[in-house]
């Protein structure tokens, strides 16, 4: 499995949903899967993914990041950036 580019198949220590919301700061030390709303901030050591259907107003740090949904915040990133079409 390839590092990022399989970051979909990676296990999420945290899934949100598609339909949860989240309003504030999400910290976490492992793989988040995001399908859902986050408005705030994002950070982990490891893997994030946002989902298509997901919508994301928050700045996200994290080791690698996939995004498929829609983002609208600052991005920073220590590995690979992924923008899936």
């Amino acid at each position: 499995m390839d590092k990022i580019s399989d970051g979909a198949q990676l296990a999420a220590e945290t899934v949100v949903g598609p339909s949860v919301k989240i309003q504030g700061d999400f910290n976490s030390e492992g793989n988040i899967r995001i399908e859902g709303h986050v408005n705030g901030k994002v950070k982990t050591t490891q893997n994030v993914y946002v989902g298509e259907s997901a919508k994301i107003t928050a700045d996200i740090i994290a080791g690698h990041c996939t995004i498929a949904g829609e983002v609208q915040g600052n991005i920073k990133v220590s590995g690979t950036l992924v923008l899936e079409t």
